[in-house]
């Protein structure tokens, strides 16, 4: 009888902790400078890709905001870096992998509507990476 109540106990927490972190992003310490130079000390929304804009709060109380990324210079927190690279007529943010002589810039874009069911959740699909030198590669 004690396992069996082991278990339901168990998966209620389980049933009532996924639900609870699977309703909000995750925000991370960081910093947003804009092209107007700028500085914004904020907690900036984690995705792994950013494709029109980056939210972001003041503080974990504060309402979510959003910032587009053709007004973004740099975005960084204590893990990322990302800088906004215009390509091909376009704005993105790109990750920074390496600095020094050769920078190698990292951009990851998700497949639009390309994701499926899988055991223990959702999995969304991405498209190969791609990598660019800034030395090398014709940006503008």
């Amino acid at each position: 009888m004690s396992k069996m109540r082991t278990i339901i106990t168990s998966m209620i927490i389980l049933i009532f902790s996924s639900s609870l972190f699977s309703q909000g992003r995750v925000f991370e310490a960081g910093k947003i400078i804009t092209k107007q130079g700028d500085t914004l000390n904020v907690l900036i929304g984690l995705e792994p890709t950013y494709v029109s804009y980056v939210t972001y709060k003041s503080d974990m109380n504060s309402k979510i905001k959003k910032i587009k990324i053709k007004e973004i210079r740099t975005l960084s927190t204590p893990y990322i870096t990302y800088e906004n690279i215009h390509i091909k007529k376009r704005e993105e943010l790109y990750r920074v992998l390496v600095t020094g002589p050769n920078t190698l810039l990292q951009r990851v874009i998700i497949d639009q509507g390309s994701s499926s069911n899988q055991a223990g959740g959702r999995m969304t699909y991405y498209s190969a990476p791609t990598i660019i030198d800034r030395k090398s590669t014709r940006l503008n």
